[in-house]
């Protein structure tokens, strides 16, 4: 009963829009899993003096883990509305 609900509402979904949302969610949660490697990096070139590329792509990067979760809240919300809209489709 319950997979079935779940392969409905999927395929209601579109597989290839849960499929991407998957994927991002993946990779979002590995940049922000990473941040305390990018902070304790930033660290260790700033007491080395050590400003070159590296030191700015370390830096980049943990400015992209600080936003990723602010920024996942967008599809989080999208999903949630298109799961609550397609499962009163599915149980009506």
């Amino acid at each position: 009963m319950l997979l079935k609900y779940l392969k409905e509402l999927i395929k209601k979904l579109g597989i290839v829009k849960f499929s991407l949302y998957i994927i991002l969610l993946i990779i979002i949660y590995f940049f922000y899993g990473l941040l305390p490697y990018f902070i304790i990096t930033i660290v260790d070139l700033i007491i080395a003096s050590n400003f070159n590329k590296e030191f700015y792509l370390y830096l980049v990067l943990m400015m992209l883990s600080f936003t990723a979760m602010p920024l996942l809240r967008f599809p989080n919300n999208y999903f949630l509305q298109l799961i609550r809209k397609y499962s009163k489709y599915v149980l009506w």
